[in-house]
């Protein structure tokens, strides 16, 4: 889908494509392959060290869908190419995607979104979408006019209306209108605007510096905190931002964090001993040694170490410290031995 906003920010979705209309697959050598009615060969969804025998895979000369039941990461991975051109009627900055997993017996994992294409010349696009625009841009100038009569004006707001606006900016935007002023500066970094903290959309430009000079002076009460797929973060550096959180830290999100091992673990341990929802999922880089010390903490509700090296010796005593809160645990790509002996060891047959 794409969005249409008009001039009072109002948007309407029109839809420019939906399976099984025709898209492309480009794989790992550069090679696309042209996808038509949905439909792709044995080969393709099915690698040759793959097995088929336990799938539903439907004569592909029968022109039905294929049921697929290998999830991608058993599948090498794929590039899915959607071509948009002579699609959309009018400028847009807004592209919605939706998935229907109907058809699937696994949800799709999105790595990236990338948008390719030629640029316009900005006066051609510019002279276009004046003559359309012209009756609208009038009616807000009119109404920015009379706007303007007024004596309030937005460092006039009080302290919780302009938080409230302050909080539908993402961290880039909120960093940006603290610059205007004095009064926007002291509300955009108010420590209370950082109680919920998603630095993964930012992973690539997260780093030591940027954590030492700038989230150890706001973080005081952060709550929530996502450092997923993060780079090589210091160990210095990660205890500092930790120490700053401390008490009030809930919820953290380390997925893919690759640089972690026992030392971190140990740091997560003595600064967040109120902590409740811990992922660690997909850090390979973590022995099952490194997670002894999770045992220490008694307060966790949710833990995820999907992909991970822990085993039931180290789950035990971690569950039994836990058992007055624990709610969820993600154990997704253990063995089925690993598993029978962590139900045995629990006393979970009957």
């Amino acid at each position: 889908y794409v969005g249409k906003e008009d001039h009072y920010g109002n948007i309407t979705w029109h839809r420019i494509w939906s399976f099984p209309q025709p898209f492309s697959i480009v794989l790992s050598n550069n090679e696309e392959i042209i996808i038509e009615n949905g439909l792709q060969s044995r080969n393709d969804l099915f690698p040759d060290h793959i097995k088929t025998d336990s799938s539903v895979l439907q004569s592909l000369d029968s022109n039905t869908y294929t049921r697929h039941t290998c999830p991608p990461a058993a599948r090498l991975p794929r590039i899915v190419k959607i071509s948009l051109k002579d699609k959309i009627s009018f400028p847009t900055r807004l592209v919605r995607l939706e998935f229907d997993h109907s058809t699937a017996s696994y949800y799709s994992e999105i790595d990236t979104v990338i948008l390719s294409g030629k640029i316009l010349p900005t006066d051609s696009v510019l002279n276009e979408s004046n003559e359309q625009r012209e009756p609208s841009l009038t009616a807000i100038i009119d109404e920015q006019n009379e706007e303007s009569s007024s004596s309030m004006d937005l460092s006039k707001l009080p302290f919780d209306i302009l938080f409230i606006i302050c909080s539908y900016l993402d961290l880039r935007s909120l960093i940006r209108l603290s610059s205007t002023c004095q009064t926007l500066h002291n509300q955009c970094l108010h420590p209370l605007q950082f109680q919920s903290l998603n630095l993964q959309p930012y992973w690539n430009g997260l780093t030591n510096f940027t954590i030492e000079n700038f989230f150890l002076r706001h973080c005081t009460r952060t709550r929530y905190i996502s450092l997923a797929w993060s780079k090589s973060l210091q160990c210095s550096s990660f205890n500092q931002l930790l120490n700053v959180c401390s008490n009030n830290l809930v919820q953290l999100n380390l997925a893919c964090c690759q640089y972690l091992n026992g030392l971190y673990i140990k740091i997560i341990v003595n600064c967040c001993s109120n902590i409740e929802i811990l992922n660690l999922e997909n850090c390979i880089s973590l022995s099952n040694v490194d997670f002894i010390p999770l045992k220490y903490l008694d307060r966790i509700r949710s833990l995820n170490v999907y992909r991970t090296k822990i085993d039931y010796r180290t789950l035990l005593p971690f569950i039994d410290n836990n058992k007055k809160y624990l709610e969820h645990i993600n154990l997704g790509k253990k063995t089925n031995d690993e598993m029978f002996r962590l139900f045995i060891a629990l006393n979970l047959f009957y």
